[in-house]
């Protein structure tokens, strides 16, 4: 089996007049990053048997973008479990450059700067990233 992890596409900014929180759809740029990320995912023969995402729009968004993109038989699922409220209570990410582990740096961290660990009922995952 392999995972994939993907984070939602760029979305428009929180704060934003006009916009809940949850309910921040993807911007043009995003979108069109997306598409070709995906386009790259497509290059490289990824062909998921199952999406999962949140249930945020823009977690869908990218979701639908990468399935229309990849041409696979891909399901999306929708789940609760990877809502940033369920997350919250079970991760921890350390950001180097303010070297201190916080959820409020969430939105500061690169892949290339984080690490983070999940844990759930039955399962350990550990992401590093270098």
């Amino acid at each position: 089996m392999r995972l994939y992890i993907v984070r939602h596409a760029i979305a428009v900014a929180q704060g934003t007049p006009g916009f809940e929180a949850d309910k921040r759809p993807l911007t043009e740029e995003g979108i069109e990053k997306m598409r070709r990320a995906a386009k790259g995912l497509r290059k490289l023969a990824v062909h998921p048997h199952t999406i999962l995402c949140s249930p945020l729009p823009r977690a869908l968004q990218t979701a639908e973008i990468l399935l229309e993109e990849l041409g696979g038989q891909a399901v999306i699922k929708l789940t609760d479990a990877l809502a940033p409220s369920a997350i919250a209570g079970r991760c921890t990410f350390s950001c180097r450059r303010c070297a201190h582990s916080s959820r409020s740096c969430w939105s500061d961290i690169s892949l290339r700067s984080a690490k983070s660990s999940v844990t759930s009922p039955g399962v350990r995952l550990k992401i590093m990233w270098s």
